[in-house]
């Protein structure tokens, strides 16, 4: 799911069982809606329940990072909600693969990520 209806924050949420397919295709449309907007804005990505990101998936989305870097550049910052089955070594990886130009950090709760990511936009 992908929700800008709060820009700047932009809320995405992983469905727990998405494919690799899936996860391209969702990569395209955020492109295609982050460079459809001007202006700052925060990434809110709520990955409770998932449990594995194939590295197939890791490596599309260090790839749309990669590709789209000018529009990351104004990203104020990107909050990730994650429980224990969160493979969190995935982050790790996807970031090796390619350095985000945000800050980003981890939480356990939608409320406390949320409230991070509006106070990076000022």
């Amino acid at each position: 799911m992908l929700d800008v209806s709060r820009w700047p924050l932009v809320v995405l949420v992983n469905h727990p069982r998405a494919n690799e397919a899936q996860t391209e295709q969702f990569v395209k449309n955020l492109a295609l809606v982050l460079r459809s907007r001007a202006g700052k804005f925060a990434l809110l990505h709520d990955y409770r329940g998932t449990k594995e990101l194939s590295p197939k998936q890791r490596k599309t989305m260090a790839d749309h990072l990669a590709q789209n870097l000018d529009v990351y550049r104004r990203c104020a910052s990107c909050a990730f909600v994650v429980d224990a089955s969160f493979p969190k070594g995935a982050l790790t990886a996807i970031f090796w693969m390619t350095t985000p130009p945000y800050p980003y950090r981890m939480f356990p709760d939608v409320e406390s990520a949320e409230r991070w990511a509006l106070g990076s936009l000022g």
